[in-house]
């Protein structure tokens, strides 16, 4: 059963998505021999099975909105049928951070006023949502727990980069050897240069390895927003 939630409040958000997937993981440990089968758990589909959701697939949602201002429209919430329907005309990483974003809605009893029907624009967990309403900035966090749970990622982005805070200076920009050196050396703030190390597929001497963003099936926009709520890395760039 959802808890209803007011502020803002990341930690107990957090705190539920990792009480479910502990259930999930609980029931179905005997399957998950590699990182791919454990991702495969945090599928929205199976945390929709966990819920008694369906979710549907849907090639048109419509639009929403005013006559010169109209979305389009890639996932629907339907609370009296327990459904979820997500436009699969989207790049799957969109799907999934999308279908998660409505489940969270679902689960936290956080969508105000509208006892049936939620529709939502198409969310990848990477663009900035302060002007958001806190309902939705809720499920912003939530898919994004879900999706990119924070031990797995930590877990991962050790085995990668060592451990951390990793400090992006002159010299370590430079062990980026396929990235954009002038983005991860003088862009200003972390956010390009948490984007460059999200999809960053080769570091120091370590052989082309499966970036972040891909082996958690997510766009390199939400990576690299987890790794910096995580706090992972650290700007120690000369320029600054």
């Amino acid at each position: 059963m959802g808890i209803t939630y007011t502020p803002i409040d990341f930690d107990r958000i957090e705190q539920r998505a990792r009480h479910l997937q502990r259930t999930i993981f609980k029931e179905r440990v005997p399957e998950v021999d590699s990182l791919s089968a454990l991702i495969d758990l945090l599928e929205p589909e199976v945390w929709a099975s966990t819920l008694g959701v369906s979710l549907i697939p849907s090639d048109n949602l419509g639009s929403f909105g005013s006559r010169g201002d109209r979305y389009q429209v890639a996932g629907v919430l339907n609370r009296r049928t327990r459904t979820v329907s997500v436009l699969r005309t989207l790049p799957i990483e969109t799907q999934r951070f999308t279908a998660s974003h409505e489940l969270g809605h679902l689960d936290l009893n956080d969508v105000p006023g509208q006892d049936v029907f939620h529709r939502d624009r198409p969310i990848d967990g990477q663009a900035p949502d302060a002007r958001l309403p806190p309902h939705e900035r809720r499920a912003n966090h939530f898919g994004a727990c879900w999706l990119m749970p924070r031990k797995l990622v930590i877990s991962q982005f050790i085995l990668t980069f060592g451990p951390p805070p990793f400090v992006l200076d002159d010299d370590s920009a430079q062990l980026f050897f396929s990235s954009d050196q002038v983005v991860l050396r003088r862009s200003p703030g972390l956010s390009k240069p948490a984007y460059e190390i999200a999809k960053a597929e080769s570091f120091a001497s370590i052989n082309p390895f499966a970036s972040m963003a891909s082996r958690f099936r997510v766009s390199a926009g939400a990576m690299a927003r987890r790794l910096l709520e995580l706090n992972l890395l650290l700007d120690r760039r000369a320029f600054r």
